[in-house]
Protein backbone atom coordinates (compact mmCIF):
# COMPACT_ATOMS: atom_id res chain seq x y z
CA UNK A 1 0.00 0.00 0.00
CA UNK A 2 1.79 2.92 -0.98
CA UNK A 3 2.00 6.52 0.91
CA UNK A 4 3.65 7.31 4.13
CA UNK A 5 0.65 8.82 5.54
CA UNK A 6 -1.32 5.54 5.38
CA UNK A 7 0.98 4.09 8.19
CA UNK A 8 2.00 5.05 11.72
CA UNK A 9 3.80 3.17 14.98
CA UNK A 10 1.47 3.31 18.24
CA UNK A 11 3.33 3.82 21.29
CA UNK A 12 4.07 0.63 22.81
CA UNK A 13 4.77 -1.47 19.65
CA UNK A 14 7.12 -1.71 17.11
CA UNK A 15 4.99 -2.42 13.88
CA UNK A 16 4.02 0.06 11.77
CA UNK A 17 0.31 -0.28 11.01
CA UNK A 18 -2.25 1.09 8.38
CA UNK A 19 -4.73 3.39 9.30
CA UNK A 20 -7.34 0.99 8.64
CA UNK A 21 -8.00 -1.80 10.88
CA UNK A 22 -9.71 -4.96 10.47
CA UNK A 23 -11.74 -6.30 13.61
CA UNK A 24 -14.45 -8.97 14.59
CA UNK A 25 -17.29 -9.28 16.13
CA UNK A 26 -19.31 -11.96 18.04
CA UNK A 27 -21.76 -12.14 14.90
CA UNK A 28 -19.34 -11.78 12.14
CA UNK A 29 -18.49 -14.24 9.87
CA UNK A 30 -15.10 -13.28 8.53
CA UNK A 31 -12.78 -16.51 7.61
CA UNK A 32 -9.67 -17.35 8.15
CA UNK A 33 -8.58 -16.82 4.46
CA UNK A 34 -10.41 -13.56 4.58
CA UNK A 35 -8.22 -12.27 7.77
CA UNK A 36 -5.04 -13.48 5.84
CA UNK A 37 -6.71 -11.80 2.70
CA UNK A 38 -6.37 -8.25 4.45
CA UNK A 39 -3.25 -8.65 5.60
CA UNK A 40 -1.78 -9.61 1.91
CA UNK A 41 -3.37 -5.92 1.15
CA UNK A 42 -1.84 -4.05 4.09
CA UNK A 43 -4.65 -4.22 7.10
CA UNK A 44 -1.89 -5.35 9.59
CA UNK A 45 -4.09 -3.73 12.79
CA UNK A 46 -6.50 -6.40 13.91
CA UNK A 47 -9.03 -5.84 16.57
CA UNK A 48 -9.82 -9.43 18.20
CA UNK A 49 -13.30 -9.41 19.91
CA UNK A 50 -12.83 -12.63 21.64
CA UNK A 51 -14.98 -14.77 20.67
CA UNK A 52 -13.49 -18.28 18.62
CA UNK A 53 -14.04 -16.59 14.70
CA UNK A 54 -11.58 -16.96 11.61
CA UNK A 55 -9.38 -13.97 13.09
CA UNK A 56 -8.24 -16.10 16.08
CA UNK A 57 -7.61 -18.78 13.45
CA UNK A 58 -5.30 -16.64 11.01
CA UNK A 59 -3.70 -15.15 14.24
CA UNK A 60 -2.97 -18.43 15.51
CA UNK A 61 -1.49 -19.77 11.98
CA UNK A 62 1.10 -16.35 11.40
CA UNK A 63 3.74 -18.25 12.15
CA UNK A 64 6.77 -15.35 10.89
CA UNK A 65 4.63 -13.07 9.90
CA UNK A 66 3.36 -11.95 13.21
CA UNK A 67 6.05 -9.21 13.33
CA UNK A 68 3.65 -7.53 10.99
CA UNK A 69 0.65 -7.69 12.99
CA UNK A 70 -0.58 -5.64 16.00
CA UNK A 71 -2.75 -7.73 17.40
CA UNK A 72 -5.60 -5.76 20.02
CA UNK A 73 -8.62 -6.74 22.05
CA UNK A 74 -10.32 -5.16 24.97
CA UNK A 75 -10.77 -6.69 28.22
CA UNK A 76 -13.73 -7.03 30.50
CA UNK A 77 -11.90 -7.42 34.30
CA UNK A 78 -11.71 -3.76 36.48
CA UNK A 79 -9.51 -5.33 38.92
CA UNK A 80 -5.53 -6.35 38.98
CA UNK A 81 -6.49 -10.42 39.48
CA UNK A 82 -9.25 -10.76 36.93
CA UNK A 83 -7.34 -8.57 34.54
CA UNK A 84 -4.15 -11.16 34.94
CA UNK A 85 -6.42 -14.11 34.39
CA UNK A 86 -8.52 -12.48 31.43
CA UNK A 87 -4.68 -11.57 30.00
CA UNK A 88 -3.72 -15.04 30.20
CA UNK A 89 -6.74 -16.73 28.80
CA UNK A 90 -6.93 -14.65 25.67
CA UNK A 91 -2.80 -15.27 25.05
CA UNK A 92 -3.45 -18.79 25.40
CA UNK A 93 -6.58 -19.28 23.06
CA UNK A 94 -4.48 -16.91 20.39
CA UNK A 95 -1.61 -19.08 21.30
CA UNK A 96 0.99 -15.76 21.15
CA UNK A 97 3.46 -14.24 23.79
CA UNK A 98 2.23 -10.74 23.95
CA UNK A 99 -0.78 -9.16 22.79
CA UNK A 100 0.26 -5.43 21.36
CA UNK A 101 -2.77 -3.78 21.79
CA UNK A 102 -4.90 -4.00 25.70
CA UNK A 103 -8.03 -2.21 26.07
CA UNK A 104 -10.20 -2.00 29.04
CA UNK A 105 -13.69 -2.53 27.58
CA UNK A 106 -16.88 -0.45 27.78
CA UNK A 107 -15.94 1.88 30.51
CA UNK A 108 -18.86 4.10 30.11
CA UNK A 109 -19.45 5.44 33.67
CA UNK A 110 -17.15 7.54 35.49
CA UNK A 111 -17.01 4.89 38.70
CA UNK A 112 -16.05 2.44 36.41
CA UNK A 113 -12.66 4.36 35.34
CA UNK A 114 -12.19 5.27 39.17
CA UNK A 115 -12.32 1.70 39.59
CA UNK A 116 -9.74 0.46 36.61
CA UNK A 117 -7.77 3.00 37.46
CA UNK A 118 -7.63 2.82 41.44
CA UNK A 119 -5.31 0.89 43.54
CA UNK A 120 -5.81 -2.95 42.82
CA UNK A 121 -7.32 -2.25 39.55
CA UNK A 122 -7.06 -3.63 36.08
CA UNK A 123 -4.97 -0.62 34.63
CA UNK A 124 -2.21 -1.72 37.46
CA UNK A 125 -2.55 -5.25 36.67
CA UNK A 126 -1.79 -4.49 32.69
CA UNK A 127 1.07 -1.62 33.86
CA UNK A 128 2.84 -4.71 35.20
CA UNK A 129 2.10 -6.94 32.41
CA UNK A 130 3.53 -4.47 30.22
CA UNK A 131 6.71 -4.17 32.03
CA UNK A 132 7.39 -7.70 31.61
CA UNK A 133 6.87 -7.38 28.07
CA UNK A 134 3.54 -9.20 27.64
CA UNK A 135 1.71 -6.38 26.81
CA UNK A 136 2.40 -3.16 24.61
CA UNK A 137 0.15 -0.16 24.25
CA UNK A 138 -2.76 0.38 26.86
CA UNK A 139 -5.97 2.11 26.26
CA UNK A 140 -9.85 2.15 26.94
CA UNK A 141 -13.14 1.88 24.68
CA UNK A 142 -16.07 3.91 25.15
CA UNK A 143 -18.74 5.34 23.73
CA UNK A 144 -18.73 8.51 26.41
CA UNK A 145 -17.42 11.63 25.01
CA UNK A 146 -16.78 13.43 28.07
CA UNK A 147 -15.70 11.17 29.97
CA UNK A 148 -12.77 10.38 27.42
CA UNK A 149 -11.87 14.21 27.62
CA UNK A 150 -11.63 13.51 31.46
CA UNK A 151 -9.73 10.39 30.83
CA UNK A 152 -7.40 12.09 28.25
CA UNK A 153 -6.35 14.74 30.47
CA UNK A 154 -5.28 12.09 33.21
CA UNK A 155 -2.67 11.02 30.43
CA UNK A 156 -2.83 7.52 31.81
CA UNK A 157 -3.12 5.57 28.51
CA UNK A 158 -1.18 4.93 25.75
CA UNK A 159 -4.01 5.37 23.38
CA UNK A 160 -8.24 5.63 23.20
CA UNK A 161 -10.67 3.63 21.31
CA UNK A 162 -13.93 5.72 20.49
CA UNK A 163 -16.80 5.41 18.34
CA UNK A 164 -16.77 7.87 15.20
CA UNK A 165 -18.40 7.65 12.67
CA UNK A 166 -20.98 10.04 10.12
CA UNK A 167 -23.84 8.95 12.15
CA UNK A 168 -22.50 9.73 15.53
CA UNK A 169 -20.22 12.71 15.12
CA UNK A 170 -18.61 15.30 18.04
CA UNK A 171 -15.60 13.53 18.53
CA UNK A 172 -14.06 15.67 15.59
CA UNK A 173 -14.39 18.81 17.99
CA UNK A 174 -12.99 18.10 21.34
CA UNK A 175 -11.71 14.05 21.45
CA UNK A 176 -9.79 14.46 18.00
CA UNK A 177 -7.76 18.22 18.80
CA UNK A 178 -7.37 17.24 22.62
CA UNK A 179 -5.48 14.01 22.01
CA UNK A 180 -3.58 15.50 19.35
CA UNK A 181 -2.29 18.24 21.22
CA UNK A 182 -1.59 15.52 23.95
CA UNK A 183 -0.10 13.08 21.75
CA UNK A 184 -2.12 10.27 22.63
CA UNK A 185 -3.47 8.13 19.39
CA UNK A 186 -6.87 7.32 18.84
CA UNK A 187 -8.76 4.27 17.41
CA UNK A 188 -12.21 4.79 16.16
CA UNK A 189 -14.53 1.72 15.85
CA UNK A 190 -17.97 1.13 14.35
CA UNK A 191 -16.64 3.60 11.03
CA UNK A 192 -19.25 2.05 9.23
CA UNK A 193 -22.38 1.85 11.74
CA UNK A 194 -22.34 -1.77 11.09
CA UNK A 195 -22.72 -1.08 7.52
CA UNK A 196 -25.84 1.19 7.59
CA UNK A 197 -23.81 3.63 6.04
CA UNK A 198 -23.47 1.45 2.75
CA UNK A 199 -27.02 1.66 2.46
CA UNK A 200 -28.96 3.83 0.04
CA UNK A 201 -31.28 6.90 1.58
CA UNK A 202 -34.08 8.03 -0.15
CA UNK A 203 -32.17 11.55 0.07
CA UNK A 204 -29.43 9.91 -2.15
CA UNK A 205 -28.88 11.37 -5.64
CA UNK A 206 -29.47 8.60 -8.48
CA UNK A 207 -27.61 6.24 -8.60
CA UNK A 208 -24.84 7.01 -5.79
CA UNK A 209 -25.52 4.03 -3.80
CA UNK A 210 -22.35 1.70 -3.09
CA UNK A 211 -23.07 -2.03 -4.64
CA UNK A 212 -22.55 -4.19 -2.50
Amino acid sequence: MPGMHRFFTLDGTQVPVCRLGLATRGNTHLTRDDVLLALDRGLNYWNWCGHPDGMAEAIRELGSQRKRVVIATQLWARDEQGVRTELQQVLDRLQIDHLDVATHYYVERLEEWRQIAGPGGALQGLRKAQERGRVGAIGLTTHQRELALRILRERRLDLLMIRYNAAHRGAEDRIFPEAADLRIPLVAFTALRWCDLLKPTPQDPARSGIQL
